[in-house]
């Protein structure tokens, strides 16, 4: 079973991304591992898809593809 997981992030100095602790701990995401992303710029952020408690302003949210 492959899983998706979708996140909004800030992109940082040099072009960095964060991916969210939460997803990096459910698939077992380490430093020096290779991962593939997807790429939509988006020009405002939603208020209702932000999550709380979560730094600069990112938004994140998981689902299992089958």
């Amino acid at each position: 079973m492959t899983r998706k997981h979708f996140a909004t992030v800030r992109v940082m100095k040099n072009g960095r991304i964060t991916i969210p602790s939460d997803i990096r701990e459910l698939e077992g995401i380490e430093e020096g591992n290779y991962v593939q992303i997807s790429v939509e710029k988006i020009e405002k952020l939603n208020d209702a898809s932000r999550r709380v408690g979560v730094p600069n302003n990112m938004a994140s949210r998981s689902q299992e593809s089958e």
